[in-house]
């Protein structure tokens, strides 16, 4: 049976030759990840059934052809919206996951606070959902969505530059920004303001000590 996903043992790979983890098995042999994420992105006409569709098998001469052509069973179709490509390695994408994700932006209607709605809108329209899958679930991310969903946090760049963690306040700044809802900002200046703070604390400290070793 063709295109069950393999135990991860290390395996030539079919199509770059590299001995490397398998991601799946299909007809023409073990393919590794970075092949397979290729092979989803390579989309055409298929030349068995003419249908457009991710071209991720091979004919027995070779030539490029859909998942059913080649004769591979695993499907690559997320289950809820149909999506079929590089971001579907599992049974559902990394779209409709982020989309479950972005339920932090829910103000208690069952729907983004409308204030919000455009980041919604920006964040489903991301074009590398693998880049906004791992900021998603970085630890508090969620939290930095909800608050100002559900009014703990004010909608400004003033409050988001006393938010305790500032690298993620920043990206979370910059997505508002790019989503409309705040206004464009000089990130130099913002980054100089969110450095200076922790140094004066430093500076205080060291001098507390300083003048503590001098008093002994």
């Amino acid at each position: 049976m063709t295109g069950y996903k393999p135990r991860p043992y290390k395996r030539t790979c079919c199509r770059c030759g590299n001995f490397r983890f398998a991601t799946a098995l299909f007809p023409d042999g073990h393919i590794c990840q970075a092949c397979l994420r290729a092979a989803l992105r390579d989309r055409g006409a298929c030349p068995g059934c003419g249908r457009d569709r991710p071209l991720i098998g091979r004919l027995s001469d070779g030539t490029a052809a859909c998942r059913e052509c080649a004769g591979i069973t695993r499907e690559f179709t997320c289950q809820h919206c149909g999506y079929e490509g590089e971001w579907c390695i599992a049974r559902i994408c990394l779209f409709c996951r982020n989309t479950r994700k972005l339920d932090a932006l829910d103000d208690g209607s069952g729907c983004p606070a409308v204030e919000l709605k455009p980041l919604a809108d920006y964040l489903r329209a991301e074009t590398n959902p693998m880049r906004l899958e791992e900021w998603l679930n970085l630890p508090g991310t969620r939290a930095l969505l909800a608050d100002p969903a559900t009014g703990r946090l004010d909608l400004s760049l003033d409050a988001l530059a006393s938010f305790p963690d500032w690298q993620r306040a920043a990206y979370m700044r910059d997505l508002l920004v790019a989503s409309g809802i705040l206004p464009a900002v000089d990130k130099r200046l913002t980054s100089f303001e969110s450095s200076r703070q922790p140094r004066r604390r430093r500076r205080r400290g060291c001098s507390r000590t300083r003048a503590a070793a001098g008093a002994g």
